[in-house]
């Protein structure tokens, strides 16, 4: 018995539709390549799909490299393949710390006390010698004291005496408000009485606005404490009466 023409095609059809798995459908299916690289993103018919159709270097075949991509398309990639902190560089080109954005080989240091450019060493100026919170790029004027760095308050006898800098800000013996120092406002060789940083009593001049008068000054007949001695006129009233006399006695 012969078959017709049709029932003829249709069986051959079906036979290499079952030995190849080919459906009708798969003949009209569209095939995309934006990158150009030879592999389609639909797969299928198209061949083994491109897992990324924008980027020519990632595409089924491909060599593995160290670009933190999956290269070849084969759904893996090697452990140190990773850029786990978004900075641009994997593992495997040696970003040695993974977890830090600001390390990375080429990453230009910056003053935060760490090797910002993975070359194992951590600059001079970005160490905290004295221990006492402040680096010398962020101004510490003086790293093996840790007494002397900028958050220091630069005020109190013993700072605003000790002629230092000791909050690094440029000026020594220093501070808002001022430090007090053993002022001579009238150049006599004698400090005004008003510092506190003045010694007492024979170094202290009672008038710092007079440079005839002062410690060392030799007591005159005219109404004022010439030597600083605290008694004015002395030894100008012989009897003891309270007037002197230079006012007439």
């Amino acid at each position: 018995m012969k078959l017709g023409h049709n029932r003829l095609f249709f069986l051959i059809f079906s036979v290499l539709i079952l030995l190849t798995g080919i459906t009708p459908l798969a003949y009209s299916q569209t095939c995309t390549d934006n990158d150009l690289d030879g592999y389609f993103s639909q797969g299928g018919t198209c061949g083994p799909a491109d897992c990324n159709d924008n980027d020519p270097t990632v595409k089924p075949g491909a060599a593995e490299i160290c670009d933190g991509k999956d290269t070849n398309c084969d759904g893996w990639k090697p452990s140190t393949d990773v850029d786990a902190d978004g900075d641009g560089v994997p593992k495997c080109k040696s970003d040695c710390d993974d977890n830090n954005p600001l390390r990375y080989p080429g990453k230009a240091e910056i003053c935060d006390g760490i090797d910002n450019d993975c070359n194992s060493v951590v600059p001079a100026n970005e160490k905290d010698n004295d221990a006492d919170g402040y680096l010398v790029c962020q101004g510490d004027c003086a790293d093996t004291n840790a007494a002397i760095n900028p958050g220091v308050n630069e005020s109190g006898t013993a700072m605003c005496s000790d002629t230092k800098d000791n909050d690094c800000d440029g000026m020594i013996d220093n501070n808002d408000p001022p430090c007090q120092t053993c002022t001579d406002l009238d150049g006599d060789g004698y400090g005004n009485p008003g510092s506190a940083f003045c010694t007492a009593g024979s170094t202290t001049d009672c008038n710092d606005a007079d440079i005839a008068i002062n410690p060392a000054a030799v007591e005159v007949c005219d109404g004022v404490d010439n030597n600083c001695s605290g008694t004015i006129d002395e030894g100008f009233d012989g009897d003891g009466d309270g007037f002197t006399t230079c006012n007439g006695d």
